[in-house]
């Protein structure tokens, strides 16, 4: 098989990631609004959806960085993932903390102007993802600078587990949290990228059939057997590290062996999964209030069909509207503004 095919495994492990995590918000969302109960059971979904979602993206993220780690320079791959990832926290962050701005007097806590400054070294909601997904990227091009592609593969590991070791310490200014229980599954796809792309995958659905009910297996064994989990809504603690790399494995297991046709629609959630991600908490949160106030107190059912489609039919129909009417600029760069513009030009000034 080609590497087309590979390609689109990966975008169907992150397309069923975002559903994943649309999910995840979702379900917190009712938890927080008291409408499901606070227990085992919810605190078990919450962290399972956050095992199969956040590691595979910083997984395929590391995975796809490792094919051209050693064929760019250190500056071209961080420019490129400043327009890629940096640009979009500050656009989307600056637009969150607006509307924060706008009802903070409806707010217990109140949102301050000064909380924008805040944004370098602290972000906030669900943007400390890009926050430490961009500082995977910077951790990696910095070691392939300095000691190569070859040795930076498995030095990437060997930093992602003195990470895991930081973080009883819970630091949080930069991100510094969530990056060290992060940082791992970037590494672990950067290594993998040495391998993955040279295995020959066919599709077999047997094969998906099976990882997908052991990956349910071991997630709910984990859970409702073993009574762990982890304990962030984030990312994933150290304890549940190892776990999860088994769950990652299964999911993608599952992905690469999904039929090549017939899944369009998954793909496409997994090729347009940023635009899902950036918007999606302007859409949950307010399906869930006009459904209670609509129908009252509806069945779970109801929220979470209504949640889930208004959270990604919404994001994929806005983003389409902003970029047709010239605001694309809210999710890349102009090339006035792009890192990626300015290095090239920098190249071609001082060759």
């Amino acid at each position: 098989m080609t590497s087309i095919k590979r390609n689109s495994g990966l975008d169907y492990a992150k397309g069923f990631g975002i559903l994943i995590v649309v999910l995840a918000h979702l379900w917190r969302g009712l938890g927080s609004a008291g409408i499901i109960p606070t227990d085992d059971l919810y605190y078990a979904v919450s962290s399972s959806c956050t095992m199969l979602s956040m590691p595979l993206f910083f997984f395929a993220s590391g995975l796809l960085y490792g094919r051209t780690a050693g064929r760019d320079s250190a500056l071209n791959s961080i420019s490129s993932k400043f327009d890629a990832i940096a640009y979009p926290y500050f656009i989307w962050s600056i637009i969150f903390w607006g509307v924060e701005l706008l009802f903070s007097p409806l707010k217990n806590t109140p949102t301050e102007p000064i909380n924008l400054l805040t944004l370098l070294w602290q972000p906030r909601h669900i943007f400390w993802f890009l926050y430490a997904l961009f500082a995977s990227f910077v951790i990696a091009a910095m070691l392939v600078k300095f000691i190569g592609e070859r040795n930076a593969k498995p030095a990437a590991i060997f930093t992602g587990l003195i990470l895991l070791m930081l973080y009883p310490f819970k630091l949080r200014i930069f991100a510094a949290n969530e990056i060290s229980m992060s940082f791992i599954y970037f590494a672990i796809g950067l290594f993998a990228s040495s391998y993955f792309f040279q295995i020959n995958i066919k599709s077999n659905k047997a094969i998906a059939i099976g990882a997908t009910i052991a990956t349910a297996m071991v997630i709910f064994t984990y859970h409702w057997i073993f009574k762990q989990r982890s304990f962030s809504y984030n990312s994933i603690t150290p304890n549940a590290t190892l776990t999860t790399v088994v769950v990652l494995g299964l999911t993608l297991t599952a992905a690469m062996n999904f039929p090549e046709t017939g899944l369009a629609w998954l793909e496409k959630l997994g090729s347009r999964s940023m635009d899902i991600y950036l918007l999606h908490l302007l859409f949950v949160p307010s399906s869930r209030m006009l459904i209670t106030k609509l129908l009252g107190a509806p069945t779970l059912g109801v929220y979470i069909f209504t949640g889930m489609l208004v959270g990604i039919g919404g994001p994929l129909i806005t983003s389409n509207i902003l970029r047709k009417i010239g605001a694309g600029f809210l999710f890349a760069p102009p090339k006035a503004l792009s890192m990626k513009a300015l290095a090239e030009h920098t190249k071609i000034a001082h060759p």
